[in-house]
């Protein structure tokens, strides 16, 4: 014969009623061996009080009934552990204390009380409600966060998780900065910036908040640098890491522009371009993003730079290498020309040629653009095809 249980659809203190009554205790009884008043135990079995963890062991263990059958929803999530649940919602939101409380419409120093479970102070039914709303505006399934609110990490937590050191410096590198300047921009101490990197320290949660931003900065995808931290890649920290100022050179090769036009171009300084490409700083990174637009507008890359920096030769350096004495001489010959009809041409003294034949003056980029030009016209090319051929010849 089945053992009689409730139904389905019974309530808690419908529930209690059932087991205590099928046991023949009166409510003075089960009141008085668990400590509550009889009217204490009316107010529960007709659903006006909710039945807290507490109670609920004492009456099963009086009863002989599993306690977490006497508990609903919010009575389960009012079991110890409460205080982890509800600061795994705030977690996820990213937000203190303070700004929690206010989107409970409750006090910092109540939900800090709930979080410590502090003489088992927990949220009353409105406050729940409340909580839940929270929860699944997060995609937090309020059954799941009572069973195990630990499957719920925050960003924070999973960053923190493992191989933050890394990630950290990947976020720095990622916006061209030394540890000083990094530091500075997330509001912490040089050392402590370091002792991340080294993971002898992890960041704390506001600092994680200002090493996020940075990441957005520079476009780095946080839950992609997470999933793999050794082999995420960062097209920025490529950038700064590989030849940076042989891959900015290219870029300018590729407008065919002196160092000053080009800082021009970039909203900066010939002077600030030539320290770049001689690699004794960086740019900043509001720069790098409009090196970034200046180099597509060309068909270029990033990606294609941090593969090849040398993608673009200067061909004013490349004809000023040992032998363009020789390939003026060549050229001009091919012209069947003498040495002062080929300076005029170019507008120079026939004695400064004849110090470029023999390689013992090297003429400078605005002579060296005249000469290209002048030769153009003339349907003769400087490039270094034209070179490798007359050399070979």
């Amino acid at each position: 014969m089945p053992v009689p249980k409730p139904s389905d659809e019974a309530e808690p203190g419908d529930i209690l009623r059932f087991y205590r009554e099928q046991q023949g205790i009166s409510q003075e009884d089960l009141g008085k061996v668990v400590g509550i008043t009889n009217w204490g135990i009316v107010n529960i079995e007709k659903g006006f009080n909710p039945i807290y963890y507490k109670d609920a062991v004492a009456f099963g263990k009086t009863l002989g009934i599993d306690p977490d059958v006497l508990l609903n929803e919010y009575t389960r999530f009012c079991k110890p552990g409460y205080g982890k649940r509800i600061k795994t919602i705030r977690n996820l939101y990213g937000v203190s204390q303070y700004d929690f409380a206010e989107m409970l419409g409750a006090d910092r120093s109540t939900v800090s009380v709930w979080e410590a479970e502090i003489e088992e102070h927990h949220p009353n039914p409105e406050n729940y409600l409340r909580l839940t709303e929270l929860a699944k505006n997060v995609g937090i399934e309020i059954e799941k966060l009572i069973d195990n609110p630990d499957i719920y990490q925050d960003e924070y937590t999973i960053f923190a998780k493992h191989g933050f050191g890394i990630k950290v410096q990947k976020i720095r590198k990622s916006n061209g900065m030394t540890r000083e300047q990094f530091a500075r921009a997330i509001g912490c101490d040089k050392n402590e910036e370091g002792f991340w990197e080294c993971e002898f320290k992890c960041p704390s949660r506001p600092s994680y908040y200002a090493l996020k931003r940075m990441a957005e900065v520079c476009g780095i995808d946080l839950d992609k640098l997470n999933e793999d931290p050794e082999g995420y890649e960062c097209v920025y920290q490529d950038f700064f890491d590989k030849k940076c100022g042989r891959k900015i050179k290219s870029i300018r090769m590729a407008y065919r522009m002196k160092l000053c036009d080009f800082g021009d171009l970039l909203g900066g300084t010939g002077e600030a371009v030539s320290k770049w490409e001689r690699n004794i700083c960086v740019p900043e990174f509001k720069y790098v993003k409009i090196i970034e637009r200046v180099a597509l507008k060309k068909g270029i890359t990033l990606a294609q730079l941090n593969e090849c920096p040398e993608l673009f030769e200067d061909d004013y350096e490349a004809f000023c290498k040992p032998g363009y004495g020789a390939l003026l001489s060549d050229i001009r010959n091919s012209m069947s020309v003498s040495r002062a009809e080929f300076a005029r041409m170019i507008g120079i003294k026939p004695s400064t040629y004849c110090l470029w034949e023999r390689e013992q003056f090297i003429p400078n980029r605005d002579n060296y653009n005249v000469l290209k030009k002048a030769l153009a016209e003339k349907g003769v090319s400087l490039d270094e095809s034209y070179r490798t051929k007359n050399m070979a010849d």
